[in-house]
């Protein structure tokens, strides 16, 4: 049996008495993906926000790498989140005047990794993700491009978890089966679990399971492949 690394036991959110999140169960194992699908509004990208412990949640629990990351104070949950989550927005995120090596090592420093193996963790995956000019800055990048370089500056410090919100959403179709397969593959590889938010059926049919979320409350689908 795998370990999970995201456990979200009975979550719960209400703001402007609007119920944001409604009892949330979610686990997501290591080497495991999620895709994670709903409607505009339903609660996805609080759910992430909750995980990654920017909103903190009325009630219920949020494991990460096992600790109730609901439980740490402000600095303490920043610091586990450098360790042991990484993230990968819709648009990159990247810092466009910076390189795809600094952006990548800037990630690395801000997880406690000393400056010369943050380089050469950086080097070796953005090579591995097949970013050949690693000096150009990433304002100057292709759509694809720039989210193999945030895709990398994720896997740097070693997560335990990967969240991916829309990463695809901005991409043309062939960029987006290239950076999906490559999500995709990253729990086989590097053995941590993935949880991926998306509206493109043809995206989350890539996923070991697909969680859909509708008026903040959670139902499971079947396994898409090899469940």
């Amino acid at each position: 049996m795998r370990n999970p690394v995201l456990h979200l036991r009975d979550v719960r959110l209400e703001l402007a008495d609007r119920v944001l999140l409604s009892g949330v169960d979610l686990t997501v194992a290591e080497g495991e993906s999620v895709a994670l699908m709903g409607p505009s509004g339903s609660g996805k990208s609080t759910l992430l926000s909750c995980v990654l412990g920017l909103i903190s949640p009325d009630s219920g629990t949020i494991e990460v790498a096992g600790a109730d990351v609901t439980s740490l104070r402000a600095g303490a949950r920043a610091r586990h989140r450098s360790r042991h989550i990484g993230m990968v927005f819709q648009f990159g995120e990247l810092l466009p005047e910076l390189t795809a090596l600094e952006n990548v090592m800037l990630a690395a420093m801000l997880g406690g990794v000393r400056s010369s193996r943050g380089r050469s963790a950086a080097e070796e995956l953005l090579h591995d993700l097949g970013i050949s000019d690693t000096s150009v800055t990433t304002g100057s990048l292709s759509g694809g491009e720039r989210q193999r370089v945030a895709i990398a500056r994720a896997l740097v410090n070693r997560p335990s978890l990967i969240l991916a919100d829309e990463p695809t959403g901005a991409l043309d179709d062939d960029n987006r089966d290239r950076v999906s397969q490559l999500l995709y593959s990253l729990p086989s590889r590097w053995g941590c679990g993935l949880l991926l938010v998306t509206h493109d059926q043809d995206v989350a049919v890539g996923a070991e399971r697909v969680a859909r979320i509708t008026d903040g409350r959670i139902g499971m689908g079947a396994p898409t492949w090899g469940g």
